[in-house]
């Protein structure tokens, strides 16, 4: 009876709207406590979602509100100001979270796929896209934050389409769960920070369903460690061919920073963990090391590497530096003082790569600090039996800076002198990254399977890298000049990425 119900009503609302064809559809939803708003009026503003395909709970309630005449037929009251009252996006997180339950999920989906079905039969385009341009058409040119989030759910689509064929995660045709559901959990753990228990239980809580963690770590323990590795650089490096072929890198040559990352490990000593300084109760860990452009806006991770015990530093380096040149030209090298060493001078020097590292107070320094004002220069400088083209005393916003570079630097240019902090600040840009990868985007675990941590921490570079580009396609998308004016923030970019997927 419904679907008849809803075949009369499109026929005869066809021109008028979905909106306009929820209003006349009686749905007998059993009766609910009311909250703020209208359960019916939620229900059948998740009816227009999916009928006209709109990515987000933040887009749906952007949609709601800048078309009053929708919202009233969709069943929204106005207050005592007689404005229009509608519900933000996180009354629909809350709806989705307390109230959706499955005859209701049944319903929106019986509902909206009768309706797009019988909306083809007579030609009606019900798309968002289509929807925006042909209505209320004042509002998207002006609501610029609107235009940003549409561009960002389009394009995440097609960054995800991008890089979800090179990750190692392979499912069988008759699998329960697809690579892209397991993907979407991990996604979500590395929003919530959470574990992969907590976080497959909460999004199995937040859309209803979804692989459990040991389907996760089952699927991930099966893959062989060097495909994952190669799966990963593959993504990565696809990344970076997109960013340059859409020049949204700009420039012929990219400073570039190098890091490592280490994750605390508190288990029995494990043949891949290295050891450092103690902090927070171990001196184990897990480590990485990375290369990232840190031009302004442009802050990619071009490579990362394992770091285990007994391997030199200055060979992960050169590997490092060997796949950046694939893609760009290396202008500036920068580094903290961790990689003050000769080995890594030498191999600077000989790779023809210009770099601005600060050193130490060895005893050399220290005896510089005492007898010479700065700015000062000295040529020549030997640290480890290696002669450093030159090294530069100069006051920088945090204090006196001792900075090793190959760079030519003439004593009496006093200008470049005073500039080369400024240089060396560009190296901090790295640090949203490392927040970002041991944070923000990093899936928790007390696995002891390398695997697992290896697959985690690449995922989080990789996350990382699906924001910045992203961002940069939003801004060259709507043709902005100030990037940082389109930039999202990383959370926001996670919670559109899981609910984008791949055709």
């Amino acid at each position: 009876m419904l679907r008849k119900t809803i075949v009369r009503v499109v026929k005869s609302k066809i021109n008028e709207g979905v909106a306009s064809i929820l209003k006349e559809l009686d749905l007998n939803l059993r009766i609910k406590p009311r909250f703020e708003y209208s359960f019916e009026a939620l229900v059948k503003s998740f009816i227009l979602k999916e009928t006209k395909q709109i990515k987000s709970n933040r887009a749906l309630a952007n949609y709601i509100r800048n078309r009053q005449e929708d919202a009233i037929s969709l069943g929204f009251l106005k207050d005592g100001n007689n404005n229009i009252k509608t519900p933000n996006r996180r009354t629909f997180d809350y709806f989705i979270r307390n109230h959706l339950d499955v005859p209701t999920k049944e319903v929106i989906e019986f509902v909206s796929t009768t309706i797009r079905e019988t909306a083809e039969k007579f030609g009606l385009e019900l798309k968002i896209d289509n929807a925006e341009r042909n209505s209320n058409k004042s509002i998207i040119l002006t609501n610029y934050q609107y235009q940003k989030e549409q561009r960002l759910m389009e394009l995440a689509n097609k960054v995800k389409q991008l890089v979800s064929p090179h990750i190692g995660i392979r499912t069988k045709a008759n699998a329960k769960y697809t690579k892209n559901d397991i993907l979407d959990v991990l996604v979500h753990a590395a929003i919530e920070h959470a574990f992969t228990n907590s976080g497959a239980q909460s999004y199995k809580n937040l859309i209803g369903k979804g692989p459990a963690s040991n389907t996760i770590l089952y699927r991930l323990n099966k893959e062989n460690l060097k495909e994952i590795q190669e799966g990963f650089i593959a993504a990565c490096d696809r990344m970076l061919r997109e960013a340059l072929k859409r020049k949204v890198l700009k420039g012929r040559k990219f400073d570039v920073a190098i890091d490592t990352t280490f994750l605390h490990f508190y288990g029995k000593e494990h043949p891949n963990m290295v050891w450092s300084k103690e902090d927070r109760g171990t001196n184990k860990y897990f480590g990485f090391i990375t290369l990232d452009i840190v031009e302004g806006g442009s802050r990619f991770v071009v490579y990362a590497l394992p770091v285990f015990s007994g391997q030199k530093q200055s060979d992960l380096v050169k590997e490092l530096i060997d796949h950046t040149k694939k893609f760009i030209r290396i202008n500036n090298l920068y580094a903290d003082r961790g990689f003050a060493n000769a080995d890594m001078f030498r191999l600077l020097d000989e790779e023809n790569v210009n770099y601005l590292i600060p050193l130490p107070d060895d005893r050399g320094i220290k005896a510089l600090i005492n007898t010479v004002k700065p700015p000062f220069v000295v040529k020549d400088y030997v640290r480890g039996g290696y002669k450093i083209p030159y090294v530069v005393l100069v006051e920088g916003t945090k204090g006196l800076m001792k900075l090793a570079t190959n760079k030519k630097i003439d004593r009496s240019d006093i200008g470049l002198l005073n500039r080369l902090p400024k240089m060396y600040s560009k190296r901090w840009g790295i640090e949203t990254g490392y927040r970002v990868k041991k944070k923000e985007g990093l899936v928790r675990t007390t696995s002891r399977n390398y695997k697992i941590r290896y697959f985690y921490f690449m995922f989080s570079v990789l996350l990382y890298n699906i924001w910045i580009l992203t961002s940069l396609l939003v801004a060259l998308n709507l043709d902005a000049d100030d990037i940082k004016k389109c930039m999202i923030t990383f959370k926001f970019l996670l919670k559109n990425l899981y609910n984008s997927h791949p055709s």
